[in-house]
């Protein structure tokens, strides 16, 4: 089994620790399928939304100083 993990880990150029430490249910934990097939519910973390949000004032603070700008 060894040899067999050895070739798997040099294919995907990764440590053999990567591999038997993988655990699906980090890799899928933001993805939940619940009723329909097809629709994903993902969880975006809070300070992924927190930033979006923050980018999204900023640029609206930017178009009004342009307008403001352009009045002049």
């Amino acid at each position: 089994m060894r040899s067999g993990l050895n070739e798997i880990s040099a294919i995907f150029e990764i440590d053999p620790m990567e591999i038997l430490d993988f655990d699906d249910k980090q890799v899928f934990n933001n993805c939940k399928q619940d009723g329909y097939i097809g629709i994903n519910h993902i969880n975006l973390p809070e300070k992924l939304v927190l930033q979006y949000e923050e980018t999204i004032q900023a640029l609206k603070e930017q178009i009004q100083l342009l307008k403001l700008l352009q009045d002049k």
